[in-house]
């Protein structure tokens, strides 16, 4: 029997600013099932940054979940009499369902940025940006009816669009001192709804 991944790593792509200073993440999710046993690889490629330590990999309840670093790649240009160097990092979530069923992960991406505290030495602590996300979002609505149960979708059509603007407005403000950079609300695998605050 197959196991239906729907893998949309929101605790993972919220590792991401401290997985890169000054640099970009991009993660590239496998096409099609995953199955009982059968490793499921998504990888996270880092690029032009300064430093980069390994993204924090997520618990999926009925799955084994391991992080992997897959290289690494320095480089230093000299342009003009300028030196400038940067450091590109692959590392790959593997994940392997333990038993048969969907796995259910959360759809919900969220990007925070900000300048990175020189004590802590990243932006914000992404257990506190996790624990804002489940307590003012994800308690208050799941399994909830939109429409009726929500109060910060009262008087709003839940479509996609106007719940990932709904839910900006209840995270903006709660994850400060952070700034929340971006939202990306999947509907389906092939369908979302992505915000910036713009």
């Amino acid at each position: 029997m197959r196991t239906i991944a729907a893998i949309f790593l929101a605790s993972l792509l919220l590792a991401m600013p401290r997985a890169a200073e000054a640099g970009d993440a991009r993660v590239r999710f496998p096409q099609g099932d995953a199955y009982e046993g059968a490793p499921w690889l998504v990888v996270i490629e880092v690029v032009d940054a300064q430093q980069a330590s390994p993204p924090v990999a997520p618990e999926i309840p009925g799955a084994a979940v391991r992080l992997l670093e897959r290289g690494r790649q320095q480089s230093t240009q000299i342009i003009n009499g300028r030196v400038s160097s940067s450091m590109s990092v692959t590392y790959a979530i593997e994940i392997v369902p333990e038993k048969a069923g969907t796995l259910q992960v959360p759809a919900l991406e969220v990007t925070v940025d900000g300048p990175v505290d020189p004590t802590t030495g990243y932006v914000v602590n992404l257990r506190d940006v996790k624990a804002v996300v489940e307590r003012e979002i994800v308690d208050v609505v799941d399994h909830r009816n939109l429409n009726l149960e929500v109060p910060f979708m009262a008087g709003t059509i839940p479509s996609t669009e106007n719940f990932v603007l709904a839910i900006w407005r209840v995270l903006a403000p709660a994850v400060a001192p952070a700034r929340l950079a971006r939202l990306k609300l999947w509907e389906t695998e092939n369908q979302y709804a992505e915000y910036d605050g713009r």
